[in-house]
């Protein structure tokens, strides 16, 4: 029975280092990146917040509005005043 042996000059060498790819962007910049989209985020929420309250107290106060506006109708005063 012949045996398996390794072919004549030997295998070829094992590749066991790993292929990294080339270094990225420095840490300061990407903290930099962050830094920058959570400030624009907040300027969005917060300016939403403030728009939300606005539209919730404009929307809250138009049913009285409304109704002073049909009272004063009813009574027959007009809303321009001549001057």
């Amino acid at each position: 029975m012949v045996q398996d042996l390794p072919p004549t000059g030997g295998y070829e060498p094992v590749q066991y280092k790993r292929n990294l790819p080339a270094r990225g962007f420095r840490p300061g910049y990407y903290l930099f990146g962050v830094f920058a989209i959570m400030t624009y985020g907040w300027y969005k929420y917060i300016k939403g917040v403030r728009e939300l309250k606005y539209v919730s107290s404009q929307s809250a106060l138009l049913p009285s509005a409304s109704a002073v506006g049909i009272a004063c109708n009813l009574n027959g005063q007009t809303e321009q005043r001549s001057g």
